[in-house]
């Protein structure tokens, strides 16, 4: 990631515990280490600004204790990128069970892009996620073995303007603050 993009900054929940196993997480640590960058670590409400953008935390709003041999998907963050009245809405690995805290919070008015939590995977996408975040187009971040297929029929079901890394390749989606488009490659 390092040779590829200028990371400028790392940012983390509040868990002061992350899932730390495997050689993954510790060659990422390393690697952010190597780098100079610290974990920022960001809770529920909290807001950076960086130039015409407003990133906003949504979730969690608490650390979930997990045994350090769990699942940690619960403590991901779901962020909302303000760009004029567009809006992306990234629901990182967000599951159902948590999803009732982020219900209360009213998104702001004017398109939302969402990439939808988990892979798609049918115990992260709910119904109700999708009529609270009510988004004009939507993307799915997984494999082709990933997305439950229910998940994608009801995308299409409700004709929602939806795109797959699976299927489309790199999804770019660009806003003047007002729209969306849209650019897929293969």
């Amino acid at each position: 990631m390092f040779e590829r993009y200028e990371v400028l900054q790392f940012w983390s929940s509040s868990d002061i515990c992350p899932d730390q196993c495997g050689e993954t997480f510790v060659a990422f640590a390393s690697a952010l280490a190597r780098e100079g960058l610290d974990y920022q670590r960001l809770e529920c409400g909290d807001q950076r600004r960086i130039g015409a953008l407003l990133w906003t935390v949504l979730s969690p709003s608490e650390v979930r204790d997990t045994p350090a041999s769990s699942n940690d998907n619960g403590n991901s963050l779901v962020l909302l990128l303000q760009y004029g009245s567009a809006s992306f809405l990234f629901a990182g690995d967000l599951q159902s069970a948590s999803e009732e805290e982020i219900w209360q919070i009213v998104l702001p008015r004017g398109p939302i892009a969402a990439l939808l939590p988990h892979h798609a995977m049918d115990e992260c996408v709910s119904e109700r996620f999708l009529q609270w975040a009510h988004p004009e187009l939507v993307v799915v971040s997984s494999d082709a073995n990933d997305p439950d297929p229910g998940v994608i029929s009801t995308l299409q079901e409700k004709s929602l303007r939806h795109f797959a890394t699976f299927r489309d390749g790199t999804i770019c989606i660009f806003t003047d603050g007002c729209t969306f488009s849209e650019r897929t490659e293969r």
